[in-house]
């Protein structure tokens, strides 16, 4: 009785600590539902980064941390962008190096390489392959992510519009991604559902 004693008093910080991690991913992925502001958005990123060093060895609060900050990135200015996505430039590759074959973090990384993007257009020859390779790394892991979907559909149509060329071939794949989107399911826990509004604003585009 006193060994079972011991042993339960030692696996309390565990569950106690486990508990404590999943009520501080869900109030933080409650918080980001709602976030609209920069100052919000980098505010939770540094909410994020709190919860990752408590927990290293999970890789989901990393991911949020990146992507409030490349979320922010893009409704900040231009000097600001730069910053948020040099900070959320180590967390991203630390990830991919991390999570190799995790669709969602490949994702990410087309994100990442998305707001990079906006922020340097001159870059553009440069940058976009980027995006096209990392969306497409995350579509071989998993063909049904709607998130790389998006990526690689925006991508192609980004392109098209910078070369002057017709957008309306891929409009169909917007609209079928996004038809197929809430039935979607990663299976992860405390799994990302971002880009449906992306998608929609893509087939938008389309319409005009």
């Amino acid at each position: 009785m006193k060994l079972f004693i011991t042993m339960l008093i030692l696996a309390f910080p565990i569950i106690e600590g486990s508990g404590s991690f999943e009520k501080a991913m869900q109030k933080g992925i409650r918080d980001l539902a709602s976030a609209e502001s920069v100052q919000e958005l980098t505010d939770l990123a540094a909410d994020f980064g709190k919860i990752a060093d408590a927990n290293p060895e999970q890789w989901q609060p990393g991911y949020y941390q990146a992507l409030c900050l490349v979320s922010a990135s893009f409704d900040a200015t231009t000097t600001e962008k730069l910053t948020l996505l040099e900070k959320a430039n180590p967390i991203v590759n630390q990830l991919v190096n991390d999570q190799v074959d995790n669709s969602e973090v490949w994702a990410l990384k087309g994100l990442y390489h998305s707001a990079q993007l906006m922020a340097e257009m001159n870059k553009a020859p440069q940058i976009s392959p980027m995006i096209q390779a990392a969306a497409g790394r995350s579509i071989e892991i998993d063909a049904a992510n709607p998130r790389a979907q998006f990526l690689l559909i925006s991508n192609k149509m980004g392109k098209a519009a910078y070369f002057g060329q017709d957008v309306t071939p891929y409009c169909a794949e917007a609209q079928e991604a996004l038809k197929n989107f809430d039935a979607y399911d990663s299976g992860l826990e405390f799994g990302p559902t971002w880009g449906k509004e992306q998608l929609k604003g893509l087939t938008k585009s389309c319409e005009r």
